[in-house]
């Protein structure tokens, strides 16, 4: 439910400052470049072409965010790389704005042509990016704080998997992992195979049989696997386990 509502407010932003763009362009364009306004803020309103393009370019937007994948894994997003992603889109989305808009325009030198391409792309890039660092910075704060998290499965019931959690837990920076249980491998379920201090923090969720229903039912989002140097032989059974879901 989180992921939805992360995504649908990405969604939002981004649609948003597409239109907050596109009326900007539009603006500086007929203003600035054109300079075919009189009264600008009444002319502007009073343009259909304007109304056209706010009606289709910001869903052009979406489309190709899409595409691109921007809304997929939301909570997962890194202020690094949503830089970069967004660049490109950006890139992308007025290159072809341009060639499908602009080209039949009649202009008095090509050099407004460069103008209006470089004052669309930035004003798009820096409105679209600030919303989206805005909400990924929020995100990772939350995580960070370990209040929202990820649904995690832990594979294992040793000693090495009691050590796995404790690490995952005493990190420098918290990487979002909430243990819902763990899981043992079928031969290796009885007490003695399982590390008395595990319990103490996880419950035991059942064995590796059930991994397919333990992860539907609790909605597992990561698995980590964490094994015993005499379980390392049930490592392609397990992988088989997890990718068949």
């Amino acid at each position: 439910m989180r992921e939805r509502t992360l995504k649908h407010k990405y969604l939002s932003g981004d649609l948003l400052t597409a239109m907050a763009a596109w009326t900007l362009f539009f603006y500086f364009r007929k203003c600035s470049v054109d300079c075919i306004y009189a009264e600008p803020a009444v002319k502007l309103f009073s343009d259909a072409n304007y109304w056209l393009g706010l009606g289709l370019v910001p869903a052009g937007w979406i489309a190709l965010y899409a595409i691109m994948g921007s809304y997929r894994k939301t909570m997962r997003k890194a202020r690094l790389k949503e830089l970069g992603d967004t660049a490109a889109a950006s890139l992308i989305g007025v290159i072809v704005l341009f060639f499908a808009i602009m080209l039949d325009d009649e202009i008095h030198s090509y050099k407004s042509y460069y103008v209006s391409f470089l004052f669309f792309l930035a004003v798009h890039f820096v409105l679209t990016y600030t919303v989206r660092l805005a909400l990924t910075t929020h995100t990772v704060k939350q995580i960070h704080s370990r209040k929202v998290g990820f649904p995690t499965l832990l594979i294992g019931s040793g000693k090495n998997a009691y050590r796995t959690y404790l690490d995952l837990e005493n990190q420098e920076i918290y990487t979002g992992n909430i243990f819902i249980g763990f899981i043992t491998l079928p031969s290796h379920d009885t007490p003695d195979h399982i590390d008395t201090r595990l319990p103490g923090v996880m419950p035991c969720l059942g064995d590796l049989g059930q991994c397919r229903s333990i992860i539907e039912k609790h909605h597992i989002e990561e698995v980590i696997i964490a094994l015993e140097d005499d379980e390392k032989e049930s490592t392609r059974d397990i992988i088989l386990a997890v990718n068949s879901i």
